[in-house]
């Protein structure tokens, strides 16, 4: 699986993203890999989006719904200043999977 293949695979699989992405999406991947943005950094920039989500999500009567991986651009440019710790990031995973789990929107 190629790097922008991975990321659109984790984009999709996060609560409240499309099922299909767009091709905006599929250039902006592209793009990331080719400005030399690891992938785990843009894995921690997806998860922490969603995370930062789940207090929002859980006060609306609608899921929250993110229309486009470009939502999660300042996120990366914010990870590429101050990286996360490792543990951190599990942490999210961890967050983001109980609350996909329980079919809520993250």
């Amino acid at each position: 699986m190629t790097y922008a293949q991975k990321v659109l695979a984790l984009y999709q699989r996060l609560p409240g993203t499309p099922r299909h992405p767009r091709r905006a999406d599929r250039d902006l991947a592209l793009a990331l890999q080719q400005s030399g943005v690891s992938f785990e950094l843009v894995k921690a920039a997806l998860l922490l989006g969603c995370a930062r989500r789940v207090p929002a999500a859980a006060s609306q009567p609608t899921p929250i719904v993110i229309h486009s991986l470009h939502y999660f651009l300042p996120i990366v440019d914010e990870l590429q200043q101050q990286p996360p710790d490792p543990a951190y990031v599990v942490y999210l995973e961890d967050q983001v999977r109980r609350h996909r789990s329980r079919g809520q929107s993250a």
